[in-house]
């Protein structure tokens, strides 16, 4: 399957979701399929506590 990505550039996506700027808490998956994601990532430790 061919998938396309486009990025943003971080000030572009401020502009699009300017409430982005005060979250400190990543994105949980609300299902245990992880259909969209990679593979164990949902389950690792989240980063912000990491030391």
């Amino acid at each position: 399957k061919l998938v396309t990505v486009k990025y943003l550039r971080l000030e572009r996506y401020h502009e699009r979701f300017p409430e982005a700027i005060r979250c400190n808490q990543p994105l949980k998956p609300s299902n245990n399929q992880r259909l969209s994601m990679q593979a164990n990532s949902w389950q690792s430790a989240n980063p912000l506590d990491a030391n």
